[in-house]
């Protein structure tokens, strides 16, 4: 018999100061500033498909943590707890390692809403087990401008409530990869397919940078206490790594944030879905640029240096209203 997971719900308040946090910090580094499609940085008061990602994470003082600091709800050593006597203890490593998203409305400043989470299914496949979660983000019954504290059960455990009525605004799946083999880079030609060489035509020829401070400010912006994004030492002598690495909804909200960047001034439409792949782990410090191609709706963050590919997207776009 397959196991029954929990349910989670976590609470929230849209509230665009912290989306102002994130313009000001990261708005410029992914824009396309070329004439045909100048379109200046992102608005503090306008709503961007991806800006959900800052909101909805359960903080560390409401979730135990592993050893890597990130939450141990989502571990497959939790899920499966008595569904696999010969499951490890542990893992070495977790990496978020693709998505998909549907933005069905967006979320309006002040405005509450709950973001119920379910695990789908855990995986093992060889050495790894993945993890793959739903999500759900819909309106609240709570007021807009209601005073909302933090602290009090904005993360909690469903039994067998269902969803409150309400709007829905977005729906997202995530995986999570999880392994005791620590970080390799990819340099056989077994492993080509991971990283892969791209011809596709860039509408930019600028490139980013994100730095660890960067990677540091969206921590603390997601109250993410993953390690891995926040200790150089632990990286290199546990994961592998040779410098902390950007979180996988920075690198999915920045490219959401370039298509809307490119779309909204001149074309009048709007993302409707997006899907990726995180293809290899981003550095602190890799010079990145970002690569659109319009005839086949795909988009690309890639390594500058060498033009390979990290994170592979899709998307679909709706007439804008």
């Amino acid at each position: 018999m397959a196991p029954k997971f929990e349910r989670f719900l976590i609470k929230d308040v849209f509230s665009l100061s912290k989306v102002s946090v994130f313009n000001n910090g990261f708005g410029q580094k992914s824009l396309f500033l070329t004439e045909a499609h100048s379109v200046g940085s992102a608005s503090a008061n306008q709503y961007k498909p991806g800006d959900h990602l800052l909101f909805f994470n359960p903080s560390s003082k409401q979730c135990k943590q592993d050893l890597d600091g990130y939450f141990s709800y989502l571990s497959p050593v939790k899920l499966l707890k008595e569904e696999s006597a010969e499951h490890p203890h542990f893992f070495k490593r977790r990496m978020w390692t693709q998505g998909s998203l549907e933005f069905l409305s967006p979320l309006e400043e002040l405005k509450h809403y709950n973001c119920y989470e379910k695990i789908k299914y855990v995986k093992n496949i060889g050495s790894k087990t993945f993890v793959n979660i739903e999500r759900v983000v819909r309106e609240s019954g709570d007021f807009i401008g209601k005073k909302h504290d933090l602290k009090e059960a904005d993360f909690s455990v469903l039994q067998e409530q269902e969803e409150s009525p309400g709007k829905i605004n977005i729906k997202e799946n995530r995986m999570l990869m999880y392994t005791n083999e620590i970080f390799e880079p990819f340099f056989s030609e077994k492993e080509n397919f991971v990283v892969t060489n791209t011809t596709m035509p860039s509408v930019s020829n600028a490139s980013f940078v994100l730095t660890q401070k960067d990677i540091e400010l969206y921590s603390k912006l997601t109250e993410n206490p993953h390690k891995i994004h926040l200790d150089s030492k632990y990286c290199r002598e546990v994961e592998g790594f040779q410098n902390v690495i950007v979180q996988g909804p920075l690198s999915v909200q920045l490219l959401l944030n370039a298509l809307y960047s490119f779309y909204k001034s001149e074309k009048k439409k709007e993302i409707s879905t997006f899907k990726y792949k995180n293809r290899a782990p981003i550095l602190a410090g890799t010079k990145l640029k970002i690569l659109i191609a319009e005839e086949c709706q795909q988009i690309k963050l890639v390594n500058a240096e060498n033009n390979c590919v990290l994170v592979d997207a899709s998307f679909s776009l709706s007439k804008y209203v």
